[in-house]
């Protein structure tokens, strides 16, 4: 394509746009008709240019995305993950939050950071799922054994055996889960606690 060349295409209320300014420009948009032109001066010069108008409304309002991806950027809780439904899940959480924190600002008179947001909405979590369901029913004759030590599973970006699970090479097993305290690849379970109740 030459340069301001711009083909597009429309079905319904959905229009494609491709157009050529500097490097190739795609858009979708269902708010302005694809084939809409708006002529300005660019660059410092006095000659108008023809540019999509649908560009041009990207351009005026792309603050608001590039905020909200600021935001997310300083205290994304996603972890990488080969698969691309965590990462959705991951940024779906986080757009709650941010929006969460948004409105939040809105209807507090003296406004807090979304760190200090983040961290008291931590804490209101923690405090209404930390404690214990209460049990129904007629207690065990025997208390479970407990884990007195703190260990806890650990995603590890490489694959070992489980130490547990994988004795001999027809039941191997494979996990990225590793207590940090024993420095041990464990699968997280069941043989997490098992291995945790023999050791």
């Amino acid at each position: 394509m030459q340069k301001e060349e711009m083909k597009y295409w429309q079905k319904g209320k959905l229009g494609a746009l491709v157009w050529k300014d500097r490097r190739v420009v795609y858009m979708l948009t269902t708010h302005r008709s694809p084939a809409e032109i708006t002529q300005v001066k660019r660059g410092g010069s006095s000659d108008e240019s023809p540019v999509p108008t649908a560009v041009l409304d990207y351009n005026q309002h792309k603050g608001g995305v590039d905020t909200i991806d600021q935001l997310r950027q300083s205290y994304a809780i996603g972890r990488k993950s080969k698969k691309w439904w965590p990462q959705l899940v991951w940024w779906l959480i986080d757009m709650c939050i941010i929006n969460a924190f948004s409105l939040y600002n809105q209807q507090q008179q003296v406004k807090i950071s979304q760190l200090e947001f983040r961290q008291q909405l931590m804490q209101q979590l923690v405090e209404q799922y930390s404690q214990e369901r209460s049990r129904t029913g007629r207690p065990p004759s025997t208390p479970p054994t407990a884990i007195q030590v703190p260990h806890y599973p650990s995603l590890s970006s490489v694959e070992h055996d489980c130490c547990y699970c994988s004795h001999r090479p027809e039941q191997r097993r494979r996990t990225q889960y590793r207590c940090d305290l024993c420095e041990v690849y464990v699968c997280a379970a069941p043989c997490f606690a098992l291995f945790h109740k023999q050791h």
